[in-house]
């Protein structure tokens, strides 16, 4: 068996070692995991078979007798609480010999008879090669912790919590990441191998096919078929999002496909599929200075919301650390604090996606903007800190700040936060972890002569930035 401590109750239970506390624990243990109260009436039937069939009795015609009863018939609830009463009383001498063979010959068969008394799935050619923090298996209504070395068969399913990390590999060489607050089920079809991404997020390594194979992942809206590449794919209550980091894979939702390439990405959802092409995706910490294609600017408080308001080149105020990107700024100092902004220096255009990834730690605030930069474009305001949280969509163009929408659930600054910002036509769409707090129309008028690009601000608490992902309409 694959639970050491069930096997060890097991052994004891049969060879009459268990006292009533053992009793006691196994019978908590089997409420608590329907899969070791089947296996347990199971062993039952088979003993008490043997015991008045069998006692003395060995050989081949032994073995058969057993592996036959190990067939598809199922021990009840109510047959299994009688069993395990029964043994709570005194038993003759003569039956505990019967009942020493049984647990003798079940040891000895071991893995062969405990598979047939699940009418067992068929085994899938993948494992579980790394589990970390809260993780577990899922297995025909039972729950074990998930481990390193776990074999898959069809329909288990693994669940990470938020400290969670699990990574399966098949035996073709595809590994399968499952990242935190992620739950996925394991399955084939005639195609070839699939996981059913239920929610969170996982990333795909998917090693080439054998001609006419593919790997698919699935999910509620969509899915995503591959024969070798390399991509990421979330899912949530209101989307489902692919991000192919290498190679190509057909994105398929509500009778639509599209390829979505290198780099790119592709979102589903009941409005249909979306698709966007790469701007940038930087990687602040191994930097040493700011990338080419960004600059930083910065206005004084004093002059933030004044018609006299001047942006001004200010390289100084970005910095680029060890953990990532962080900003110069100083609360309470007139003369030295203001608006930070590394903006893009090329335009993305007015629909796009800007996604940042936040250390945890310390509070924080953080912009993000898309059409503009965050002077005279729409910016999503994420507020991390121990006296405020949540988030405001808003422009200060011309000067004044225009609120357009808000969310005060909370974010905590405990650990690393993805934000996303979403602009396409009127819509302004807010995440965080892939999380959807604001869904809204906006129509207020932006400056016809802005530049379109996109942007990462600061006023408050300076955040550090782990990374910076943009993507943009892809051309008529």
């Amino acid at each position: 068996m694959s639970d050491p401590e069930l096997s060890e109750l097991l052994r004891r239970y049969f060879s009459a070692e268990l006292d009533e506390a053992g009793v006691a624990l196994l019978l908590e243990r089997c409420r608590r995991d329907p899969a070791a109260a089947r296996a347990l009436a199971e062993l039952t039937r088979v003993e008490r078979a043997l015991a008045w069939r069998h006692a003395g009795r060995g050989g081949e015609t032994f073995v058969n007798e057993v592996l036959m009863r190990l067939g598809p018939e199922r021990g009840k609830a109510s047959g299994f609480v009688r069993a395990v009463l029964d043994r709570v009383r005194p038993a003759s001498p003569r039956r505990w010999i019967a009942v020493a063979a049984a647990a003798v010959l079940l040891a000895v068969l071991g893995a062969a008879a405990l598979w047939r008394i699940g009418e067992g799935p068929r085994p899938l050619d993948a494992r579980v090669v790394e589990a970390r923090g809260e993780a577990d298996l899922l297995r025909r209504g039972g729950r074990l912790e998930a481990r390193d070395g776990l074999d898959l068969v069809e329909g288990d399913a693994l669940r990470t919590g938020a400290d969670g990390l699990c990574e399966v590999r098949y035996g073709e060489g595809t590994r399968v990441r499952l990242f935190a607050g992620t739950e996925a089920r394991f399955a084939r079809d005639r195609e070839g191998q699939r996981v059913e991404l239920k929610t969170g997020s996982l990333r795909c390594d998917a090693a080439p096919q054998a001609p006419g194979r593919r790997f698919a992942v699935a999910t509620p809206h969509a899915e995503a078929a591959v024969v070798g590449t390399l991509f990421e794919i979330s899912a949530s209550r209101t989307e489902t999002r692919l991000h192919t980091l290498q190679g190509a894979v057909r994105f398929a939702a509500g009778g639509r496909s599209v390829e979505v390439r290198d780099g790119a990405l592709s979102t589903a959802d009941a409005r249909g599929l979306r698709s966007w092409e790469p701007v940038c995706d930087l990687d602040f910490p191994a930097m040493r200075s700011l990338p080419a294609e960004m600059e930083a600017v910065f206005c004084p408080t004093s002059a933030l919301h004044t018609p006299s308001r001047r942006v001004v080149p200010a390289p100084d105020r970005v910095v680029l650390e060890p953990r990532g990107l962080g900003f110069v700024n100083r609360p309470g100092d007139e003369k030295n604090h203001g608006l930070v902004v590394a903006r893009l220096r090329e335009e993305v255009g007015d629909d796009a996606v800007v996604e940042a990834t936040i250390a945890g730690g310390a509070p924080w605030t953080l912009g993000l903007s898309v059409a503009g930069d965050s002077f005279e474009g729409y910016r999503a305001i994420f507020v991390a800190t121990a006296e405020n949280s949540g988030i405001t969509v808003d422009s200060i163009w011309p000067v004044e700040v225009a609120v357009l929408s808000r969310s005060d659930q909370s974010i905590s600054y405990d650990r690393d936060r993805t934000l996303r910002l979403e602009k396409s036509g009127r819509r302004i769409r807010v995440w965080v972890d892939g999380d959807l707090r604001i869904d809204a129309e906006v129509s207020y008028p932006l400056s016809e002569k802005r530049r379109k690009t996109a942007a990462l601000s600061n006023f408050g608490g300076p955040p550090t930035v782990r990374s910076l992902r943009v993507w943009k309409r892809p051309a008529p």
